[in-house]
């Protein structure tokens, strides 16, 4: 007669499938100091018993690997948006200083260079010093530069660029 906390062994069986014979697996019994007095019956399965458990246990898995896809791929789309943003934040950064150095010192966004501020502010700089720059006189926009000294015009080693600055700044030359 079986015991009450033995569960009953089932043999089921299909109309197609000839019988199982049941399989025996063993049950873990839980650690204690005390052993039991009475000895335990093991727990058989069948084999359709044992297919829905694993059948539980891959479906299980699979679920968990979809999911787990699912979020690595999200995860990758996420990443690459934030790496975007990083990107569009630090050109609008760049803009930024590029038209605030422009600002300041006259020379075009377009020619300054630099990661930073302080490299943009210097680049304008040297360019300053390598090139000056000439304000506009007339409403037309054009640029004049600033008239040469005499002696600036009698330095130029060149006679014919020395005649041509001369009459070009025939005022110097009249006392």
């Amino acid at each position: 007669m079986p015991d009450k906390n033995t569960p009953a062994v089932e043999e089921t069986t299909q109309e197609t499938e000839p019988a199982t014979e049941p399989v025996a697996e063993p049950v873990a019994e839980p650690v204690s100091e005390v052993q039991e007095s009475e000895p335990r019956e093991e727990r058989t399965f069948t084999k359709a018993e044992l297919a829905k458990q694993v059948a539980n246990v891959t479906k299980g898995y699979s679920d968990y690997k979809a999911k787990a896809e699912k979020y690595d791929s999200v995860k990758t789309e996420l990443d690459e948006a934030q790496l975007e943003i990083d990107a569009l934040k630090t050109e609008k950064q760049q803009r930024e200083w590029l038209d605030k150095v422009s600002s300041e010192t006259g020379v075009p966004a377009s020619v300054l260079r630099g990661d930073s501020l302080e490299e943009i502010e210097a680049h304008a700089k040297s360019i300053q010093a390598d090139i000056p720059l000439y304000p506009s006189t007339e409403e037309g926009g054009e640029q004049h530069v600033p008239a040469k000294t005499k002696e600036e015009i009698l330095a130029i080693e060149d006679p014919i660029k020395r005649k041509t600055a001369i009459a070009e700044n025939l005022d110097l030359f009249q006392s």
